[in-house]
């Protein structure tokens, strides 16, 4: 494929800007992970170990590791030649990771709101329902995406990157999450309208509202803009904002989770507190040693996730 000097101009122009906003969003997600350190050490590492708090670490530490890799093989400052089958490769384990990454956030938000929802069957069952629909037809996307998009990749020689032909189709993986989103978010505030004390009082429900209109508004607003990106966007800034858009989503999910966690560890901590002074109240007599006891109990009693 021949390009005429006006093509290489603006592909050159459109690389540099991918690669700003991809270090940009690298920055950001590496930034707000020191500021939420101490709270993931407080509120996950010290947590029971569980599948949910795998999936969490996974999500936590991958997105920055694939946007690091990322980061550097389009930067321009590495020596090392890339070669179409490295390209091919790298373009399909990216592709899986990053639906992969998709999937463990809306699993990880669905079993937060199970949680506070009571254990709900009949929302546990539909949710659920849901989210296997989902992933199917996002599973299905994926492989369509991969299988059409690899044979249109080439190794520009003048440029020396990875470009396609023309354009691939992967504005269909948006559509899934977008749509899984709304309808989960819908319930969740439904039912948290119908149940109002069931959630572990109004400061959970307070922190559910405010974080899960900010989360929900924020995810919308990003794959929303990456599936018109997809659709509207010149060939060579196809990918421009998907770097970004993948650190900030990661950033808005474990921020969401981080916070709902702490305001609940905060209100089991008051609960036991107001049941600790009951007791005191209805027992006067409890000698010292008995209560120190019980105290030390507790303490070491290790946090669910």
């Amino acid at each position: 494929m021949v390009l005429v000097s006006g093509e290489v101009i603006f592909i050159l122009r459109s690389l540099r800007l991918t690669r700003y906003l991809s270090a940009a969003g690298l920055m950001l997600l590496l930034y707000d992970h020191f500021l939420t350190l101490d709270q993931e050490v407080e509120e996950i590492w010290k947590a029971k170990w569980t599948l949910p708090k795998i999936f969490f670490l996974i999500l936590r530490y991958t997105v920055p590791a694939m946007m690091i890799i990322e980061t550097y093989q389009i930067s321009g400052i590495s020596n090392h030649e890339i070669t179409i089958d490295f390209c091919r490769g790298w373009f399909c384990f990216s592709m899986i990771i990053a639906v992969g990454s998709i999937t463990v956030s809306n699993l990880l938000i669905l079993l937060r709101l199970w949680a506070l929802w009571g254990r709900d069957r009949k929302l546990i069952l539909w949710t659920f329902f849901g989210f296997v629909v989902v992933q199917m037809a996002a599973l299905a996307v994926l492989v369509h995406v991969i299988v059409k998009g690899l044979p249109m990749l080439y190794w520009e020689e003048k440029l020396q990157l990875c470009a396609f032909k023309e354009r691939p189709h992967i504005e269909g993986l948006w559509i899934p999450g977008i749509a899984f989103e709304c309808v989960v978010f819908t319930a969740a505030f439904v039912n948290g309208f119908h149940r109002p004390r069931s959630v572990g009082g109004q400061s959970l429900l307070a922190a559910l509202f405010r974080d899960g209109i900010h989360y929900f508004m924020a995810l919308f607003l990003l794959r929303v803009n990456n599936f018109f990106f997809a659709v509207l966007a010149p060939l060579p800034l196809l990918v421009c904002t998907i770097y970004l858009v993948w650190c900030c989503t990661t950033l808005t999910v474990t921020r969401f989770l981080l916070n709902i966690r702490r305001v609940a560890s905060e209100q089991r901590n008051e609960g036991e507190g107001d049941e600790h002074e009951e007791q005191d109240s209805q027992f006067p007599m409890v000698t010292r040693e008995t209560t120190c006891h019980s105290d030390s109990a507790d303490s070491v009693k290790p946090t669910r996730w």
